[in-house]
């Protein structure tokens, strides 16, 4: 039985008895280094390519829910094209697991610091066994604006 089909099982369990059960997603961990780079229709990030995207966060979501979570050394001003932990004094914050991971393109935050989701890329999935191998760099993804 795998973690998943395990987890499930114990919440069902729990909720048939009435219980209450807060599960939330944290993948952080000291397995793995993970980077991202993207470019703005096919041009690499600046000021200028970037327009109206001010941030590019790379999210890690549950392999199969919609709980997702990102850390401070994944979130960038788009014009930087990248977002990696591997200059980190400690680079690794993930444990290795099945992910997936997902490039969001970010607004200016409004008066209130709300930020605008303005473009999102496709689900990129990644295995307990590429992040077993070591850092995880993610394929280079292009915003369209």
């Amino acid at each position: 039985m795998n973690a998943c089909t395990t987890r499930s099982l114990l919440i069902a369990v729990f909720v048939v008895q009435g219980c209450v059960i807060d599960v939330s997603f944290d993948p952080s961990g000291d397995d793995v280094a993970l980077a991202g780079t993207w470019t703005v229709d096919g041009a690499p990030a600046s000021l200028e390519s970037c327009g109206d995207i001010a941030m590019v966060e790379l999210r890690v979501y549950e392999p199969y829910g919609s709980g997702n979570y990102t850390d401070a050394p994944l979130r960038a001003d788009c014009a930087t094209g990248e977002v990696s932990t591997l200059g980190l004094d400690q680079p690794n914050i993930l444990r290795a697991d099945d992910y997936r991971l997902r490039f969001v393109a970010l607004s200016a935050p409004d008066e209130s610091g709300d930020q605008e989701e303005l473009e999102k890329s496709d689900f990129i999935p990644i295995s307990q066994e590429q992040l077993e191998a070591g850092d995880f760099s993610v394929a280079t993804y292009d915003f369209t604006r």
